[in-house]
C-alpha cells in the first residue's frame, strides 16, 4: 500500500495545528492520474489547487500552435494552482503527468467556506499561498537574472 503524503509537509499548511489539518482534510478529494494524463489545460477556467501526493508532473506553457515550454516540474509534497484559488483568471499553463501521479484537490469554492467557519485558517492558509507565489517569483527572478547576465 502507498503512503499518502501528510498534509503537514505541504508548505500551503505550514504552521497549522492538527484540528486546522483535520478541518482542512475534510475539503479534499483525493484524485488518481495516469502517465501522460493532464491535470488541467492552459485556457482552462481555474478553480482548483493540487497537492501532489505521489507523482511529477510537468508544467508546460503553449507559447504557439507547434511549440510548448517547460516552465516547471512538481513532485511529491509541491502544490500546484495556487494563483487559482487568488484570481478568476483562465489556467496559465497545463500540467501533464510524468508518471502516475495521486493528487489532492481543493477548490476555491471550499477554501471560501472558510471565510465564515474558520477565518483564521482560511487567512493562514492565504498568507501561506501567498509565501508560495512569492517564492516561485523570486525563483524566476533569479533564473531570469542569470540568463540575462550570467550569472547564478
Amino acid at each position: 500500500m502507498e503512503m499518502q503524503q501528510p498534509l503537514q509537509t505541504f508548505r500551503l499548511f505550514n504552521g497549522l495545528s492538527q484540528s486546522d489539518i483535520d478541518i482542512i482534510a475534510r475539503l479534499l478529494q483525493t484524485r488518481q492520474y495516469n502517465a501522460g494524463a493532464y491535470l488541467c489545460l492552459q485556457g482552462d477556467a481555474a478553480d482548483t489547487l493540487f497537492l501532489i501526493e505521489s507523482g511529477s508532473v510537468e508544467v508546460m506553457q503553449r507559447v504557439s500552435d507547434e511549440t510548448s515550454v517547460r516552465l516547471a516540474i512538481r513532485q511529491e509534497g509541491d502544490s500546484i494552482g495556487e494563483m487559482t484559488l487568488i484570481d478568476d483568471a483562465l489556467r496559465f499553463a497545463s500540467v501533464r503527468c510524468l508518471e502516475p501521479v495521486r493528487a489532492k484537490l481543493l477548490s476555491r469554492r471550499d477554501l471560501n467556506t472558510l471565510i465564515d467557519t474558520c477565518p483564521g485558517l482560511f487567512i493562514h492558509i492565504m498568507m501561506n499561498i501567498l509565501r508560495e507565489i512569492s517564492l516561485r517569483l523570486r525563483e524566476k527572478d533569479r533564473l531570469s537574472g542569470s540568463a540575462l547576465f550570467g550569472r547564478n
